[in-house]
């Protein structure tokens, strides 16, 4: 899967989390990312993360390559 992911704890012994960001070329793979992570396969794996964390928010942002930009102004 082309992804490149980024995380970090943040917070204090009374509230922490896990910031987690992610950059791909197309959205196919951040859905397969997410649904491995969250939905189990047929052997029953996934991240176990998920036990432990709840989503607060999440959303997906569009940044256009250069190419992109020159192809379509």
């Amino acid at each position: 899967m082309e992804i490149l992911r980024h995380s970090m704890p943040y917070g204090d012994a009374k509230k922490s989390g896990l910031f987690f960001i992610a950059y791909g070329r197309t959205p196919k793979h951040f859905n397969l990312m997410l649904k491995a992570m969250i939905k189990a396969d047929a052997h029953g794996h996934y991240d176990h993360l998920m036990n432990f964390s709840t989503a607060e928010t999440g959303c997906a942002f569009f940044a256009p390559s250069i190419e992109f930009l020159k192809e379509n102004h």
